[in-house]
């Protein structure tokens, strides 16, 4: 019964073992690529739509309000230039590694970084040519995370974002 059961094994297991780790290993690294880079962009689109619905002036932007994230602090880095190499979303998830070189040699890239207790929880990359935020005074708490919005003199299609005292 024994020899009947070894049998039906396939006879080389350790092949079928070595692909299937393989494709485990390559699923969970997909899985948690994707979740990182649609969370970016889905952040970027959140500020976006926010600056956007804020450009007559009415109401402010407020990261407290695109975010769904437990925050104490955020700071802003405009012109952002990180050492290392860029991270590449594939399959359009976020942005490629072209894309974010180029903002970064045109310095055009910002970054605002959300941390909770000093530890990174969350970071949203947004480019200065669709909205530049100005006199930044970092660091911003929830409640004083709050940005006027305006329209770029130089750019029809960009708005500036200041800091609401």
């Amino acid at each position: 019964m024994l020899k009947d059961a070894l049998a039906g094994l396939p006879t080389r297991p350790v092949l079928y073992l070595s692909l299937t780790v393989l494709v485990l290993g390559l699923g969970y690294h997909f899985a948690t690529t994707y979740q990182s880079c649609r969370g970016h962009a889905d952040l970027r689109e959140a500020l976006r739509t926010a600056i956007e619905a804020s450009a007559d002036g009415a109401a402010p932007v407020l990261l407290s309000a695109i975010t769904d994230l437990a925050w104490d602090r955020a700071d802003i880095l405009v012109n952002y230039k990180p050492s290392g190499s860029s991270t590449d979303c594939p399959f359009q998830w976020d942005w490629s590694r072209e894309t974010r070189d180029m903002l970064i040699a045109g310095d055009l890239l910002t970054v605002i970084v959300f941390l909770q207790d000093g530890k990174l929880v969350n970071y949203l990359e947004y480019r200065r040519d669709w909205a530049d935020f100005v006199n930044v005074k970092n660091p911003y708490t929830p409640e004083t995370a709050v940005f006027q919005v305006s329209s770029s003199p130089a750019n029809p299609y960009a708005f500036i974002l200041a800091p609401i005292p």
